[in-house]
């Protein structure tokens, strides 16, 4: 019996191989066959000496064959889905090559994809330092979003294969939703940063120069050496952005944000060892190096760290005087006349009616606000003559744009990148690139002495630890931790950790400001400013004049009733009562003839003056013990009230919640059971994983009419040793359905007993559909149905928003914004797509697909819970 046992084994094992050497289709130069090799590779010591792929000469802007649907449990969504995004990582590089990567060899990348609680992982790249993604394999990803204010987080790491160490972080980016344009198509190089460092900032402000160099060397050759030596790269993504009612909603958001009660969201991940991996990877993309939810301010310790940050304080400080004074300069320089003008109105009309100043102060900082969500340049550059602010380097979501939208929802039309905005951006983004640069050289000049300062100082050398700046290897703990053996640790680091901490918010204004980061936050702040403006204005010119002669009355009444109180004639007769009243008082104290002395009458006075207060004191305290007991007894009333109302509201929300959980449960299993009656697409298919060498198994999958009997079994045209094989497995025996795993799309895993079960399904989506329908059919058999499906989850919580209505990724030092000198705003039409096709040999653009043909082979899942 066991060599029978054995035999069937070997020979399902081996029909396992057959099967997938047939399914291999010579069109696509033998993948299925490429990823074994690439596996055992691993195990190869001479695979890290192999030639590096250079992804750069083979991006494949194709639009993808496939769109993963990142889905989220709609039991950890605050609301129903409100939008669509759809990213497409195509490319990364341009990073430096210390601290990254093994030691004989280049990264092996993926990317990791973040978005109001949905996760997506690509493929790994092996050996690729520029790392490029092709059309078939998995790079795009859908979300359906909830949250308007919600920020994509996309973040690059290297693969270690050894399963003891955590995978390195290269590099993150940030970019918030609001701040790309609804219904825009973007094919954009987002800068990558890692420890937020002014080396990383310069680096990103100075890449321009390295454009046409290859990103395998473009940190390290000549070009780059002075400004990328601290670079982390770029992204090059494909994102839009589509929102269900055409941006109403999204328009609304910062006020809704503002007015509204912020409702926590989390991230989930299974509670295995690889869902603690991944979820210290998330916490790496959505807050950086070293922060978590707890702790906004943790990072590594550093005398340069502490230098950086009182640096960036002073600069934006600064920054916000200097800004002052550029536009105080600008209307007495008259830059713009029509603004002079009406600051000339301004102080001539405020001269007399003081209250019209503060009138004008807010609607001179909303036309502001309005001029830089419409890219107005009002500095040297526009003097000079250089107004032309590129589509991309502008706020993509204009005063106008916002009004039409909050108003009546309608969609603006957005206008492909043009020849002459490509080349202006280039011309700019060069021209800074070049100030960085002759800035960073005269800094090293300075420092080597070629060049002297005017006053030199003796300033200490201060001792940076430079570890800090490394990526090292991390070990798989949820939160990060740092230590440090530096003498000034204890006093420098509640300095830092200060120093940072008054930096968000000031970062957060500070991109409120400027207005690119959140155009929508910006323009509801000028519709404000506005609102505010008009009003005080109507009470200055309407209401002022009344209020100031009632106060006028007031004063002069209350001066009058002053001096007669004072000084009238009132005082002689009361003067003449009081001397009356004392006399009195006298006579009746001589009344006592029996003492002669008259003690005894006093002491019984004071007797009964004593006693009198005595029984007042009592029956105050009386009364006030009375008016205790009486409030006790209502604040006791009122809190039972409370209380029965809170539960009462609770009782209505857990209703509510199990229905919907059992309206989405018939869902789920409706669908389920389309999908397996549906002949054209056939029966459901998965590999079972049964032991380690048979993992290619083929079973149809399918759930019992009932609801109550999982089956798997083989297909009926197998043919060998053994008979046809099939079983089943008892829903109420089943105690857990494991989550999605961003690692494992297509990875069914759930147990029954003490058995565990995996099947590796064909598609995403069949795998959702199974995986919903077993846990709504289990939790109707289970004897405990709130334990099915939940247990053994690991969360973390999304970065809260700043000031409570911006989005997140304006605390970011370096704001993710697209790089104007090689992005562009993808057409729509096709006859758009053969103007870029002509334009594109003599700008040297990047090449811009076809995105109205782009129509991903993908269906978005039908099954996820609003």
């Amino acid at each position: 019996m066991g060599l029978l046992n054995a035999a069937s084994w070997l020979k399902g094992t081996i029909d396992g191989w057959l099967d997938t050497i047939e399914s291999l289709d010579p069109s696509k130069n033998l993948k299925g066959v490429g990823k074994v090799a690439g596996t055992l590779n691993k195990f190869n010591p001479l695979h890290h000496l192999t030639k590096t792929h250079d992804g750069e000469k083979y991006q494949d802007l194709r639009p993808s064959e496939v769109f993963e649907d990142v889905l989220v449990d709609a039991r950890f969504r605050p609301g129903a889905p409100v939008g669509t995004v759809e990213v497409e990582v195509i490319c990364a590089g341009g990073w430096t090559s210390v601290g990254v990567g093994d030691a004989f060899s280049a990264e092996d990348c993926y990317a990791l994809v973040v978005l109001d609680g949905g996760v997506g992982i690509t493929s790994i790249k092996d050996n690729a330092k520029v790392p490029a993604w092709s059309a078939d394999e998995r790079r795009a990803f859908r979300f359906r979003i909830v949250d308007p204010a919600a920020t994509l987080y996309v973040a690059i790491f290297d693969d270690d294969p050894n399963p003891l160490q955590s995978d390195d972080p290269i590099g993150r980016c940030a970019v918030g939703l609001r701040s790309l344009a609804p219904n825009a198509a973007y094919d954009a190089w987002f800068p990558l940063v890692f420890a937020a460092t002014e080396g990383e900032a310069l680096a990103n402000a100075g890449r321009a120069l390295v454009a046409d160099e290859p990103l395998a060397t473009a940190a390290t050759n000549a070009a780059g050496k002075h400004t990328q030596k601290d670079s982390r790269g770029a992204v090059r993504l494909r994102v839009k952005v589509t929102w269900d009612d055409g941006g109403m909603t999204m328009a609304k958001s910062a006020l809704t944000d503002l007015l509204g009660e912020a409702k926590p969201q989390y991230v989930t991940f299974p509670a295995t060892k690889g869902g603690k991996a991944l979820r210290e990877n998330v916490r790496f993309a959505m807050y950086g190096e070293g922060a978590c939810p707890h702790d906004a301010v943790n990072e590594p310790f550093s005398i340069g760290r502490v230098s950086d940050h009182a640096h960036e304080l002073v600069d934006v400080l600064l920054g916000a005087v200097s800004g002052l004074k550029d536009r105080i300069v600008a209307l007495v320089m008259y830059r713009n006349p029509v603004r002079s003008l009406v600051a000339l109105v301004a102080w001539l009309t405020s001269v007399s009616n003081g209250a019209r100043a503060v009138a004008w102060l807010w609607l001179i900082a909303a036309l502001d606000l309005r001029d830089t969500l419409a890219g107005v340049r009002e500095d040297d550059k526009a003097k000079q003559g250089h107004n032309i602010v590129p589509r991309v380097a502008r706020p993509q979501f204009p005063m106008l744009a916002w009004a039409k939208a909050i108003a009546t929802g309608t969609k603006a039309v957005q206008h492909p990148t043009s020849d002459e905005e490509f080349q202006a951006a280039k011309k700019s983004a060069r021209g800074d690139a070049e100030s960085v640069a002759i800035e960073l050289m005269l800094e090293e000049w300075r420092a080597s002495g070629k060049v002297k300062v005017v006053e030199e100082e003796d300033e200490e050398e201060d001792v940076v630890d430079e570890d800090d700046y490394k990526s090292k290897k991390r070990d798989a703990a949820p939160m990060k931790r740092f230590r440090s053996i530096h003498i000034l640790k204890p006093f420098l680091e509640p300095v830092q950790r200060l120093l940072l901490g008054l930096l968000l918010p000031l970062r957060a204004l500070n991109a409120l400001a400027t207005g690119r980061a959140d155009p929508v936050a910006t323009a509801t702040l000028a519709a404000a400013c506005l609102a505010i403006g008009l009003g005080t204005m109507f009470y200055a010119h309407f209401i002022h004049s009344y209020v100031m002669w009632l106060l006028g009355w007031f004063f002069t009444i209350l001066l009058y009733i002053i001096g007669v109180a004072l000084f009238g004639p009132q005082n002689y007769f009361l003067v003449k009562a009081h001397v009356k009243k004392k006399r009195e008082r006298q006579r009746l104290r001589a009344l006592a003839g029996f003492d002669p002395n008259g003690h005894a009458a006093l002491q019984i006075q004071d007797f009964y003056r004593k006693y009198t207060k005595k029984l007042k004191n009592l029956a105050a305290e009386a009364k006030k013990r009375a008016h205790d007991e009486k409030l006790a007894e209502k604040n006791r009333i009122a809190e039972e009230a409370k209380a029965k109302a809170e539960q009462e509201k609770l009782f209505q929300e857990a209703q509510a919640r199990r229905a919907a959980v059992a309206k989405a449960d018939r869902a789920h299993l409706q669908a389920l059971h389309a999908r397996q009656e549906d002949k054209a697409l056939g029966p459901i298919k998965a590999k079972k994983n049964s032991h380690a060498l048979s993992r290619h198994t083929v079973k149809y999958l399918r759930i019992s009419e009932d609801n109550r009997t999982f089956i798997y079994e083989d297909p009926p045209n197998k043919g060998g040793f053994g008979s046809h094989e099939s079983k089943s497995v008892h829903l109420k025996n089943v105690t857990s359905v494991a989550p999605y795993d961003a690692s494992k799309p297509q990875m069914l895993k759930f147990k029954a007993g003490h058995k565990e079960y995996e099947f590796n399904c064909e598609s995403q989506h069949e795998r959702t559909l199974l995986a919903l329908g077993l846990r709504a059919a289990t939790a109707r058999l289970a004897k405990h149905p709130s334990m099915v499906g939940k247990g053994g989850l690991l969360r973390l919580a999304v970065p809260a928003k700043p000031l409570g209505f911006l989005n997140a990724a304006l605390t970011e030092r370096n704001v993710a914004f697209p790089e104007p000198f090689r992005s562009r705003i993808l057409p729509e039409s096709k006859e758009l797509v053969a103007q870029e096709e002509s334009t594109r040999g003599a700008t040297g653009a990047p090449p811009a697909p076809d995105a109205g043909d782009a129509s991903p082979a993908g269906t978005p899942c039908t099954c996820e819970v609003a």
